[in-house]
């Protein structure tokens, strides 16, 4: 995608082909460092203290597909470990429209990596959403609501620009033209 290509394009200027692996590097890490707070915080709703989540850390670190995905040129560790924080930051303390806008930054800019990231996107924003109006008291549709603005709000931005910088780097949406013909091909398939 061009966004990996364009931010990882300086470091294979400056250090070689094995500058590339750096952000695959730091997506897997991001992505460990996210399930650690994952686990902190279903620790603290479930009741069972404030763990440190390190065991999660080590285990989604070492012992996941992010091993190999930390050590090639591909989005898959980036993309995972904006995802992992978007869900974080869904779930974490006090939900309010910043929380959710970032979630949606976090998002929005998994999605420009990974396509897919906008299903898992919807099903975290609403599975959060249907969990903001269970715990509110009727009629609490307010804050669900500004909360969704943001989050969608958060998502597009990145997005957004994403096809801006492919119709000005390529001419056309790179991403649509890959769907359209993934789409073609699982058509004539079946």
């Amino acid at each position: 995608t061009l966004p990996m290509l364009y931010a990882s394009y300086p470091l294979y200027r400056v250090a070689g082909l094995r500058a590339l692996i750096v952000f695959p590097a730091l997506g897997a890490l991001a992505a460990a460092f996210a399930a650690r707070r994952l686990a902190q915080l279903i620790g603290r709703a479930d009741g069972g203290g404030d763990g440190d989540g390190w065991a999660a850390f080590w285990l989604i670190g070492l012992a996941s597909p992010l091993v190999i995905y930390a050590l090639d040129f591909w989005e898959h560790a980036p993309g995972v470990g904006l995802m992992g924080w978007g869900v974080a930051l869904l779930v974490g303390d006090r939900p309010g429209w910043r929380r959710f806008a970032l979630a949606g930054l976090a998002f929005g800019a998994a999605a420009t990596l990974r396509t897919e990231a906008l299903v898992y996107a919807g099903v975290a924003a609403g599975v959060a959403g249907l969990a903001l109006l269970r715990s509110r008291p009727r009629p609490a549709w307010a804050l669900p609501v500004s909360v969704g603005l943001a989050f969608t709000l958060g998502l597009a931005v990145p997005f957004g620009a994403n096809v801006g910088l492919e119709r000005a780097a390529l001419g056309g949406d790179l991403r649509a033209a890959r769907a359209a013909g993934l789409a073609g091909a699982a058509g004539s398939e079946a």
